[in-house]
This record gives C-alpha cells, sequence and structure tokens, in this order.
C-alpha cells in the first residue's frame, strides 16, 4: 500500500501538469471568423448526414389482420422525422408527405410457416 501512496501524485505535480496544458492552450488562437466558418461547416455536415438518416419502424404484434388482408401497425419504436411520416395506431398505411425514394424492409417471425 505505501508502495502506491509514493507513485501518488502530489499538489505540485498537478499544478505543473495544469500549468503546462494552460500555456499550450494559451499558445492557440482562434479568430471569430475561423469559428464562425468551423461551426457553419459542421452545420452543413450535420444537416446532410441527418437528411439521410430519417427512419421509421412500426410493429405489428397482435398477429391481426384488418379487412382480411390489412396489416395494422399497432407500435412505432422510432420515427426520426414524425413531420414526413405521418402514422395512426391501428392503421394500415403510413403516409409520407416528402416526395422521393424510400426503401421499405419487413421482417416477419412466426412459430409456423407464414404467408406474407
Amino acid at each position: 500500500m505505501c508502495a502506491l501512496l509514493d507513485m501518488k501524485a502530489n499538489t505540485e505535480e498537478v499544478n505543473k501538469a495544469l500549468d503546462e496544458i494552460h500555456e499550450e492552450m494559451d499558445k492557440v488562437v482562434v479568430t471569430k471568423t475561423e469559428l464562425s466558418e468551423a461551426l457553419q461547416e459542421q452545420n452543413s455536415i450535420n444537416e446532410a448526414l441527418c437528411a439521410e438518416n430519417c427512419s421509421a419502424r412500426w410493429l405489428w404484434k397482435s398477429g391481426d389482420l384488418q379487412n382480411g388482408f390489412a396489416i395494422p401497425w399497432e407500435i412505432q419504436t422510432i420515427n426520426t422525422c414524425p413531420e414526413n411520416f405521418l402514422w395512426d395506431e391501428d392503421k394500415s398505411m403510413v403516409l409520407t408527405v416528402a416526395p422521393g425514394l424510400y426503401e421499405i424492409n419487413f421482417g416477419f417471425f412466426s412459430a409456423k410457416q407464414p404467408t406474407v
């Protein structure tokens, strides 16, 4: 235990390390223009990434059908764009506001061979 306590940094060592960090930070100067440009560039990147990550997911848990064939989407588990993906509980459709190409995936899990 004494050996571990001897290896522990003392107050002088910690203060010296903090002084070195402060000296290095004082050397770095960022102008308001540089910061503004960097923030604007990051904002553009964020907007592009967010547009690519627009997704939604609904679940059909009951196994019941509407009108003998339609799947009622009962639970919404994620919707990153609720202003675009319009969903009502137990409805068999999801409306999209924005026109475009959408990728749709389905996964069905059952104890016996299903007909989908």
